[in-house]
């Protein structure tokens, strides 16, 4: 009998399958991380795009508080906000229901859309 110092090929093929799957699995965690994180940042700009027009809204006289379809921002041309007024809610011509929405369209294809809903009434 000799003596086998080394690798068989049966052990060197194994351990390559082996080394592809972890490969795979690490590659695929990268991917789904960077996903997430590209919905996150458009997530956050659009929030703080709602934020910044709720903002301007209570800011508008009541009577010019109007409703607004397709409006875009030029630094953020991807994201579209409508605004929906109600006037006169409940039959009361002091109180608007206002329902901003924006509307985006995802690195990955598909058309996202957050909203937030407030009342605005006349101060008088």
């Amino acid at each position: 009998m000799y003596n086998k110092k080394g690798f068989t090929l049966i052990e060197i093929v194994a351990t390559l399958v082996i080394l592809g799957i972890t490969l795979v699995s690490i590659v695929s965690l990268f991917s789904y991380g960077t996903r997430a994180m590209t919905l996150n940042k458009q997530n956050t700009i659009a929030t703080m795009l709602l934020q910044k027009k709720y903002e301007e809204l209570k800011s508008t006289k009541f009577d010019n508080i109007i409703n607004v379809s397709g409006a875009t921002y030029s630094t953020f041309p991807d994201y579209s906000i409508d605004i929906n007024v109600q006037s006169s809610y409940g039959g009361n011509p002091f109180l608007k229901k206002v329902e901003i929405r924006i509307t985006w369209l995802s690195n990955f294809g598909s058309n996202i859309s957050k909203s937030i809903l407030t009342f605005i009434s006349n101060h008088l």
